[in-house]
């Protein structure tokens, strides 16, 4: 950069989104603003160097008191798996939101297909070898009776 070019600070960003959820009555908007100094230079450190903030809230929507609401989180590589469990025994027990189920069904399910082949494919591999080893196990201990 030439000294005489004059340093330009770019447009600060600000985002608001704001969505509501007729099924559990609630509505909540997330706003981030964000100026950074990036203008200086284009590295990811300058990213990072600015003003940054991010604000949630949470309302409730019109009609009925929310009197419960369970929040749960399944983290790790069998997630989906189990969520798809825990699907189908609530749609055995009650009827209503089954079209939510049904499209977090779908959503799992299609992340399950996309799960890499690795993970699964390392775990039959250990099924095997455990099993190929207490079989030669059993065979050694009938030899030395």
């Amino acid at each position: 950069m030439t000294p005489e070019a004059p340093l330009r600070a770019p447009a600060p960003f600000h985002k608001t989104l704001c969505l509501a959820v007729p099924y559990i009555e609630i509505k909540g908007c997330i706003e981030v603003n964000s100026h950074n100094a990036a203008f200086i230079k284009n590295a990811p450190l300058f990213y990072i160097i600015g003003q940054h903030s991010a604000r949630a809230a949470l309302a409730r929507a019109e009609g009925p008191a929310v009197e419960r609401l369970e929040l749960e989180v399944q983290v790790g590589p069998r997630a989906a798996e189990r969520l798809l469990k825990q699907i189908s025994l609530i749609d055995e027990e009650t009827p209503e939101g089954k079209a939510f189920l049904l499209k977090l069904r779908e959503i799992l399910e299609t992340e399950d297909k996309n799960a890499p082949v690795s993970s699964k494919s390392s775990s039959s591999s250990r099924i095997s070898s455990s099993s190929s080893s207490s079989s030669s196990s059993l065979s050694s201990s009938r030899m030395t009776e």
